[in-house]
């Protein structure tokens, strides 16, 4: 999907544990944001707002972390802080999308990604796409961009 490089940072934005650092090769640099850090490797704050530069990182991943009122608000910072050609990686719950995952990433095109790839995995619970910031979203603009809320996850009783 991506060509592997050597110095990749990434963002990993509603981090949880900061698991994904752990997971990743050494030489990439990932910075571990959520809204409340529950170890030295997080770093607390609203991802609408990180304390990351403008087109500072390769890489901004969603990983069941939209889940704030203010999505729109978490996009329009991934765009911020991703390199022109940068990847956005969001995986969801599929029940938040209420059937629309489709509409929703069409909307991104709006905060400046062009979609590369996306799947409902075979079990249908999850899904997931890869994004590449295709322009910057101007800060004059953000009101106009389309709302993203999504609905709370919805769980089948057993």
């Amino acid at each position: 999907m991506f060509k592997l490089m050597a110095n990749y940072k990434v963002a990993d934005l509603g981090c949880g544990d900061g698991r994904l650092s752990q997971l990743l090769p050494s030489n990439y640099e990932v910075y571990s944001f959520d809204l409340v850090s529950v170890n030295e490797h997080v770093i607390a704050c609203d991802m609408a707002h990180t304390p990351l530069k403008n087109s500072e990182v390769d890489i901004a991943v969603f990983c069941l972390s939209l889940m704030g009122t203010n999505c729109s608000e978490f996009l329009y910072e991934a765009n911020r802080i991703l390199k022109s050609g940068g990847v956005l990686i969001i995986v969801d719950v599929t029940s938040r999308f209420d059937g629309k995952f489709n509409d929703f990433l069409k909307k991104l095109k709006r905060y400046g990604f062009a979609k590369q790839f996306s799947e409902i995995t075979s079990d249908t619970y999850f899904v997931r796409a890869l994004l590449r910031k295709a322009s910057s979203c101007s800060s004059e603009l953000v009101h106009s961009l389309p709302k993203l809320n999504l609905k709370p996850c919805s769980y089948k009783k057993r």
